[in-house]
C-alpha cells in the first residue's frame, strides 16, 4: 500500500503536468509541494477547483518531503519503479548506467500513455486526505489507585491518586465546543454607524465613573476622513497606515464592536500580554455603554496564565478567566506545591509494562483538568464575541486542551481562531512581522546529558531498538547515527575549545564564515576548502593531502589518535608548510609573534569548519527523518521535533525560499570551564506566511478565505526588511511635518562598536559624561511653562543589562538629586542589588503611569527595542509624559543575527522574483537568490561596513522604524520630542550618521519610494532633513564601493 509521502509525491507531479505543462520539470512540481504556488503566473487566476486541488496537497503533505532531497528520492522511487505512471524524458539513457539514476530538479517529466491523469489525480487526492490525527486515548488502571509521574531536571515527582479520589475524576477528557464561523465575503463599515458608537461613547466619558476618555469622534474623523463605506473583501490582506497618535486602535475597537454587533466573530491581536490586558479592559468599558450582551476574551500562552491573574488577584478583581489552583498538588507523595505557571498539566507519565520491564508513558493532560480552571481561558475565548489575543500567541500558540473539531494532541491557536472567526484587526502589523522573523529562529541545546538535550534523550530512547513499527530500517539506522554523531562532534568540540582552540570573535558561527581567511592564509581558492577539510572531492595541491588527511580524522570518533594529537599535528603541520613557504603570502614571512597567532588562528578555524560540518549534516538528517519517528509514537522524537522547529509560526511554506533549514553555532559560557554549544537555525518565510493568513493559511484550517486588516504607522517603510510588509490599502492617512527633531549630543564615549565583552564600561563612562547635561536639560525643561508637566527624560540603549548598568551608575552620581529608574522586563527575576527595589520598574508599571506611584521619576532608562513599541507614557489628559528621548547606542545589529538574516533575504526575495508561467525556474532562482544574499551576509566580517549594499540599507530602514515608534512614545498627544543621539558613533566616526541617512534618502529616490515615503512620514522626513543640513557637507576616505561587495559577487550555495 503507498504511504502518505508517496502519494503526496505522485499528486505534485501530477498537478504540475495537469495545469503548468505537458512536460514540466521537477522544480515546477516541487513548488507546489513545498507550499510557493504564488510563484506560478496562474496561481491568483486559478478556479475554486484548481486552488482546493493545490491547498489539499500542501494541507496533507508530510514534513519531510519538503526536503528537495526527500523528494527527488521519492519521485525517482516512483519513476523507476514498476508500471510508473510518469517517466524522465531521456531516462532510457540514464538507465543504461546499470544502477538508478539520481534525480535533479531541472529534469523533465512526462505521463506515460495510457495513463488517466484526472482520474490518477482524485485518486491521489482521496489518499492523501487522511482523516485528522486522534490524540492517543490514556488507559487508566480499572481500580485501585492511580500512580502519575512528572519528570523534572533533578529527578521525579510523583503524585497517588487514592481509591478513594477516583469517584471525583473525569476521565473522559470532553472536548470544549468549537462553533465554525460561516464564509463571510466581504465586511463594510459605513462612517455615520461607526459615529453613533463613537458618539455614544464620548457622551459617557464625562461620567468619570466610566473610566472613557472622549476622543473617539474625533479619532473616528482623523482615520476615516470621508463619508460612505469602507470595505475588505475575505482572501486579501489590508492595512491602514496612519501616523502615530492619530487614533488608529481607537477606531480598531470602533470597527471591531461595529462587527460584533452584527453577529460576527472578531479577533484581535496585540503585541504583548500587557496589551492584552489593556485591550480587554478597553473593550469590556466599551461595550458596557453600547452593546452590554457583547463577551470580550483574552488569550495568551497557557504558561502565563498565572501571570495574567495577578493583576486582577492584586485588586480583589473576580472579572476574569485565571482563577485556578492546582488540584494534583494535593495528591504530591511530597508535600510539594507546584510553581505557578509551570504546573504539570501535560508533562505527567503513568506506568505501564513492555517486554517485561516497568516503562512510564506520557499521558496527554492531567486527570484533573477537565475540573481545573486552566480550561477557563480557552473556554471562554472560543464563546466570546471578541477575543484579544497576543502577536505571538496568534501565529505560534498551541494548545493541548481537548477542542472539538479532531487534531492530534497539540492544536495551534491559529487554526482554531480561523475556524471559529471571521475578522482578524491586528494593532501593530509590523509587529506582528516582526514577531514572525523572531519565531522563525530557534535555538536548541547540543549536550550529552539527557536533562539538558532532547536529543540525548532520544538516543537514549532509540539507540538500543533493532525495529520500531512503521519505520524503515534505513530511517532508524540513520536517526541512530545521527543523533550519536551529534552528541560525539559536540563533546569533542568543546573540550577541545579549552585549551587547544581559539573561538572566533563572533556572537554566532558559520561553517563558512571564516573562508575567506583561511583561503588567505592557505593560498587558495575558497570553492576548494571542502575538499582541503576532506569531505568534498575537488582537487587540492599535494602538499595540503597530509592536512586533508588530518582534518579527516574528525569525520568519525575512533579513539586513536586522540582529538589532542590531531589538533597538535595540524598545528605542528602548518608550521612546517610556513616555513617552507607553502601557505599564503600573509604566511610565508619569517617566523615572529604575529605569525604564530595567524597561524593558530587558521588551526581553530579549519578544526571548527570541519566539526560543524559534520554536526550541520546529522543535524539535517535528523531535520528529515525525525518527523518519521514522530509519527511512528516515539514520544522522545517528538520533543526533539518541537525542539528542531522552535516556536515557529504555521506556514504553509516552512523552509522559504532557501528550500533548507541554515543553522549556525554559539558557544556560551555556564559556568567556571563550563560551555555550551547551542545550535541557531532559522527558515521560513516570515512576510509570505503574513500574506497568506487570509488566503492560503484560511483555506487550509477553515475550508474559506478571512478578512485581515493591520493597523500601523511603519508597516510601509520600503527597505525595512523586518517590518515592511506588502498589503492592500484600505485607509491611507498622511503624516504632518514637525513635532519631531534629531540632535546630537556633544559626548566622546563610543558605544556602538565597542567589544561586547567592554560595552558595560563604555556604559559607565557615558554616565558620568552624560550627568551635566542630563542635568542643564531637565532644568530647561522644568522652567519652560509648555514643558514643565512633562519634565522627565527616556534614556535607551542596546539591551536590559547595558540599561541597568547606565541607570544604577546614574543613581550613584545624582545621590538623590534626580529620582532614577530602571525599566526592565519582568520574564527574568531581578537580582540586581545597585538600585533600591523603589528604582526597578516593570513596562507594566508604565501602564498607569500618570496616575501611579512612579510619576515622580525623572530620568527612565530601558533597553531600546521593548520600549519602541512599549506602552504609551502619558498623562492623565493623554499628553506625552516625556520632555525627550536620549539615545545612547547607535542600533546598528551585528550584522550575524540570525533573524535579521533571514528577513534581509526574504524580503529581497520577495520583492524582485516575479511569478512565472515555469514556476520552477522561479524556484530555483528565487533560492539562488537568497544563497547569495545569505552568503554576502556570512561571508563577510561581522561588521555593518563589511555588509553587502542592500543589507546596509536594510539596516538603516529597520534602525529608522524602531527610532520612529521609539519617538511615538513621546509624540502621544501631538507633542514635539526631540531624539537625542548620546553615543560619539553617531558623530565621530569614518561614516556619520548624517551620511547614513544622506545615502538612504538617495537609495528610495533611486528606487522610486521617496515621494510616498515623504509622505506618511512626514515628520520623520523632516526630522531626518534638518539634521543633515545641520551636520554640513560629509566626506569620508574611500569610496561606498570599498564597503561591501554587491549580492551577484557571492556563491550561491
Amino acid at each position: 500500500m503507498p504511504t502518505l509521502t508517496e502519494n503526496a509525491a505522485a499528486l505534485a507531479l501530477g498537478l504540475a503536468i495537469k495545469y503548468i505543462s505537458k512536460e514540466p520539470t521537477l522544480a515546477d512540481a516541487e513548488v507546489f509541494l513545498v507550499g510557493r504556488p504564488h510563484l506560478w503566473m496562474g496561481w491568483e487566476g486559478a478556479s475554486d477547483r484548481v486552488r482546493e486541488q493545490i491547498i489539499t496537497l500542501i494541507k496533507y503533505r508530510p514534513v519531510d518531503l519538503n526536503q528537495t532531497g526527500r523528494f527527488l528520492e521519492e519521485a525517482g522511487r516512483i519513476m523507476f519503479g514498476g508500471g510508473a505512471p510518469f517517466r524522465v524524458a531521456g531516462d532510457d539513457l540514464l538507465t543504461e548506467l546499470g544502477t538508478t539514476p539520481r534525480l535533479k530538479e531541472t529534469d523533465v517529466y512526462y505521463l506515460q500513455p495510457g495513463f488517466d491523469l484526472d482520474g490518477l489525480i482524485e485518486e491521489k487526492l482521496c489518499a492523501v486526505k487522511s482523516d485528522p490525527t486522534l490524540a492517543s486515548c490514556t488507559k487508566w488502571p480499572a481500580e485501585g489507585q492511580i500512580l502519575l509521574r512528572e519528570t523534572q531536571s533533578d529527578g521525579y515527582r510523583t503524585f497517588v491518586i487514592s481509591e478513594e479520589q477516583r469517584s471525583r475524576l473525569v476521565l473522559d477528557d470532553t472536548p470544549l465546543p468549537l462553533l465554525e464561523a460561516p464564509n463571510t465575503p466581504i465586511f463594510s463599515w459605513e462612517k455615520a454607524s461607526l459615529h453613533e458608537i463613537a458618539k455614544a461613547l464620548d457622551e459617557a466619558g464625562r461620567d468619570p465613573d466610566n473610566h472613557l476618555h472622549q476622543s473617539h469622534c474625533s479619532s473616528l474623523n482623523s482615520i476615516v476622513r470621508n463619508d460612505g463605506c469602507v470595505d475588505a473583501q475575505a482572501g486579501k490582506f489590508y492595512r491602514v497606515n496612519a501616523p502615530t497618535g492619530t487614533g488608529k486602535t481607537v477606531v480598531m475597537e470602533l470597527m471591531g464592536i461595529h462587527t460584533a454587533l452584527q453577529g460576527h466573530r472578531v479577533v484581535i491581536a496585540v503585541p504583548n500580554l500587557t496589551d492584552v490586558r489593556n485591550m480587554v479592559e478597553a473593550l469590556k468599558r466599551a461595550v458596557r455603554i453600547v452593546a452590554p450582551h457583547l463577551n470580550i476574551a483574552p488569550l495568551h500562552s497557557q504558561r502565563r496564565i498565572a501571570k495574567a491573574g495577578d493583576y486582577y488577584i492584586a485588586r480583589g478583581r473576580e472579572d476574569h478567566p485565571y482563577d485556578y489552583r492546582c488540584l494534583l498538588d494535593a495528591c504530591a507523595t511530597d508535600g510539594s506545591v507546584s510553581q505557578s505557571d509551570v504546573e504539570p498539566c501535560f508533562n505527567l507519565q503513568i506506568p505501564g509494562e513492555r517486554r517485561g520491564r516497568e516503562t512510564f508513558k506520557r499521558i496527554r493532560s492531567c486527570p484533573f483538568l477537565n475540573q481545573c480552571g486552566k480550561r477557563t481561558m480557552l473556554e471562554q475565548a472560543l464563546a466570546a464575541d471578541i477575543v484579544v489575543v497576543n502577536h505571538h500567541a496568534l501565529i505560534s500558540g498551541t494548545t493541548r486542551i481537548a477542542v472539538e473539531g479532531g487534531g492530534g494532541e497539540s492544536r495551534s491557536l491559529l487554526e482554531l481562531l480561523l475556524r471559529s472567526a471571521s475578522l482578524f484587526m491586528v494593532d501593530e502589523i509590523d509587529g506582528l512581522l516582526l514577531s514572525a522573523v523572531d519565531t522563525s529562529v530557534f535555538e536548541l541545546p547540543l549536550s550529552n546529558h539527557i536533562e539538558h538535550s532532547s536529543l540525548a534523550e532520544l538516543h537514549m530512547e532509540i539507540f538500543g531498538r533493532d525495529s520500531i513499527p512503521d519505520v524503515d530500517a534505513s530511517t532508524l539506522y540513520r536517526a541512530q547515527r545521527a543523533c550519536n554523531a551529534v552528541i560525539l562532534h559536540t563533546t569533542r568540540l568543546l573540550q577541545l575549545a579549552l585549551k587547544h582552540l581559539t573561538w572566533p570573535d563572533r556572537e554566532t558561527v558559520w561553517e563558512r564564515a571564516e573562508d575567506k581567511m583561511i583561503a588567505e592564509y592557505l593560498g587558495l581558492d575558497p570553492l576548494v576548502l571542502d575538499g582541503v577539510c576532506g569531505y568534498g572531492e575537488q582537487a587540492i595541491p599535494p602538499h595540503l593531502v597530509p592536512l586533508r588527511e588530518l582534518l579527516q580524522a574528525f569525520s568519525h570518533n575512533d579513539p586513536l589518535p586522540s582529538p589532542t594529537e590531531v589538533v597538535v599535528s595540524i598545528g605542528s603541520l602548518l608550521d612546517s608548510l610556513a616555513r617552507r613557504k607553502k601557505l599564503g603570502l600573509r604566511l610565508n614571512e619569517k617566523k615572529s609573534e604575529k605569525n604564530d597567532k595567524k597561524l593558530e588562528k587558521l588551526k581553530s578555524s579549519l578544526v571548527i569548519r570541519t566539526s560543524l560540518h559534520f554536526i550541520e549534516t546529522s543535524l539535517r538528517t535528523l531535520y528529515a527523518d525525525v518527523p518519521v519517528l514522530a509519527r511512528a509514537k516515539v514520544a522522545a522524537a517528538l520533543r526533539v521535533q518541537q525542539d528542531l522547529a522552535g516556536s515557529a509560526p504555521f506556514s504553509p511554506t516552512p523552509l522559504g525560499p532557501l528550500q533548507r533549514v541554515v543553522y549556525g553555532f554559539k558557544r556560551k559560557h555556564e559556568g567556571r570551564d563550563t560551555w555550551s554549544l547551542q545550535v541557531v537555525a532559522m527558515s521560513g518565510d516570515p512576510h509570505r506566511t503574513l500574506q497568506y493568513l487570509p488566503n492560503l493559511t484560511s483555506k487550509i484550517h477553515a475550508g474559506v478565505n478571512r478578512t485581515f486588516i493591520g493597523f500601523s504607522a511603519t508597516a510601509f517603510f520600503p527597505g525595512a526588511s523586518c517590518f515592511d510588509l506588502s498589503a492592500k490599502t484600505l485607509i491611507d492617512v498622511p503624516d504632518a511635518k514637525g513635532n519631531i527633531r534629531f540632535e546630537n549630543v556633544n559626548v566622546s564615549v563610543h558605544v556602538s562598536g565597542a567589544a561586547l565583552d567592554s560595552r558595560l564600561i563604555h556604559i559607565r563612562d557615558l554616565a558620568y559624561e552624560l550627568w551635566p547635561w542630563l542635568v542643564s536639560r531637565l532644568a530647561a525643561l522644568e522652567q519652560d511653562q509648555d514643558t514643565c508637566h512633562r519634565a522627565r527624560l527616556l534614556l535607551v540603549t542596546g539591551s536590559d543589562a547595558e540599561a541597568e548598568q547606565l541607570a544604577s551608575t546614574l543613581y550613584e552620581i545624582s545621590g538623590g538629586q534626580r529620582k532614577v529608574a530602571w525599566i526592565r522586563g519582568g520574564k527574568k527575576s531581578d537580582r540586581q542589588e545597585r538600585l533600591p527595589l523603589a528604582n526597578r520598574l516593570t513596562y507594566d508599571d508604565l501602564v498607569e503611569f500618570a496616575d501611579g506611584p512612579n510619576a515622580d521619576v525623572q530620568l527612565l532608562v530601558s533597553s531600546i527595542y521593548p520600549m519602541a513599541r512599549g506602552h504609551n507614557i502619558v498623562t492623565a489628559d493623554g499628553k506625552s509624559a516625556l520632555g525627550g528621548v536620549v539615545v545612547c547606542v547607535r542600533p546598528l545589529p551585528s550584522s550575524d543575527q540570525p533573524g535579521n538574516n533571514l528577513a534581509h533575504l526574504c524580503y529581497s526575495v520577495g520583492e524582485s522574483i516575479e511569478p512565472s508561467a515555469t514556476p520552477g525556474l522561479a524556484l530555483l532562482k528565487e533560492r539562488a537568490k537568497a544563497n547569495r544574499i545569505l552568503n554576502g551576509i556570512r561571508l563577510a566580517p561581522p561588521y555593518f561596513y563589511s555588509q553587502p549594499k542592500d543589507i546596509r540599507f536594510y539596516t538603516i530602514m529597520n534602525v529608522l522604524v524602531t527610532l520612529t515608534q521609539l519617538v511615538g512614545r513621546a509624540r502621544r498627544g501631538g507633542t514635539p520630542v526631540t531624539c537625542y543621539l548620546a553615543d560619539a558613533a553617531f558623530f565621530d566616526t569614518r561614516f556619520t550618521w548624517a551620511m547614513l541617512l544622506e545615502r538612504t534618502i538617495e537609495k528610495l529616490k533611486q528606487d522610486g519610494h521617496w515621494n510616498e515615503f515623504s509622505t506618511h512620514h512626514a515628520g520623520l522626513v523632516e526630522a531626518m532633513t534638518l539634521y543633515i543640513e545641520a551636520a554640513g557637507p560629509q566626506t569620508t576616505a574611500g569610496t561606498q564601493e570599498n564597503e561591501g561587495l554587491p549580492d551577484d559577487d557571492f556563491p550561491e550555495d
